[in-house]
């Protein structure tokens, strides 16, 4: 995919995220069931430094305090309003949110610096243009983690979800009614790459990644890490956790 391409799919999703900020926050107020599972080697009351990347409204923090001593937070998401939602909402001196890209302007990734017990990437993903940029995502993601942590990584499962599938739209159809897209050059796309359509609140639509089992081999060939796959949340298979701790 080239960055032409990659730049017009981040520009949906950075709209939809602006313009349904609000909806997004309302719907997204529970912790994961899945969340539980994936931190379930880690002692309880343990002090942690966390990094969480695509944030969103900050509700990991939440879950996280309930079993651990929250040592360090930092949270980075490119929505500025969620952003906004999460500092209001937990403010602390341990807790710092910041309004980031997790990608600079020649595409690769710039994460927050730091070493963390917890490193979160969930969410996300499938929100990444480019086969090649989702792993350079993951592999910078893990080299934040400390000797010890784990990177907690989903995999949304949309395209096994007969109710979400059907929010899927036509390449064809959404260029005529998205004037961002115009510019698309649909041989630009990689096999997953998917519309779906926002039913929540007013219409919008986001771009979103099926995500392919052999993708996911491949960000885990060349990493030091024991690794844990499961499923979880929605009707208990709806993400595909991926947890890696580094050795």
């Amino acid at each position: 995919m080239d960055p032409h391409t990659r730049s017009i799919l981040e520009a949906i999703n950075r709209r939809f995220y602006a313009e349904r900020a609000q909806d997004f926050d309302s719907s997204r107020t529970r912790p994961w069931q899945g969340w539980t599972q994936a931190l379930a080697g880690v002692p309880a009351g343990a002090a942690l430094r966390v990094l969480d990347l695509g944030c969103g409204n900050g509700r990991l923090l939440s879950h996280l305090r309930e079993r651990f001593e929250v040592s360090e937070l930092v949270g980075a998401d490119s929505c500025a309003a969620l952003i906004e939602v999460a500092r209001e909402r937990y403010a602390s001196a341990h807790v710092r949110f910041e309004r980031a890209e997790l990608f600079d302007e020649h595409g690769a990734p710039a994460l927050p610096a730091g070493a963390f017990d917890v490193v979160a990437l969930m969410g996300v993903l499938h929100h990444v243009p480019s086969r090649a940029a989702r792993r350079a995502l993951v592999h910078a993601a893990f080299e934040r983690t400390a000797p010890g942590g784990r990177l907690v990584l989903t995999v949304w499962r949309f395209e096994r979800d007969s109710r979400l599938s059907k929010r899927a739209i036509a390449w064809r159809a959404a260029i005529a009614s998205e004037p961002e897209l115009a510019a698309l050059d649909l041989e630009q796309l990689e096999p997953g790459d998917t519309l779906l359509q926002w039913n929540k609140g007013a219409r919008a639509v986001r771009y979103c990644h099926a995500i392919s089992d052999g993708e996911i081999e491949s960000w885990l060939r060349d990493l030091p890490a024991q690794v844990e796959r499961f499923y979880a949340d929605g009707d208990g298979e709806l993400n595909e956790y991926v947890v890696l701790q580094r050795r």
